[in-house]
């Protein structure tokens, strides 16, 4: 799950996350 999270933020739009979002905001939302 971090790793993904980590990858996350590197992305411009995370998979995991359809949030137009920044990238911190969904890093934030795989951890919890």
């Amino acid at each position: 799950m971090l790793i993904h999270a980590i990858e996350s933020t590197t992305s411009p739009t995370p998979a995991l996350t359809p949030s137009p979002t920044p990238t911190t905001t969904p890093t934030l939302t795989l951890i919890t």
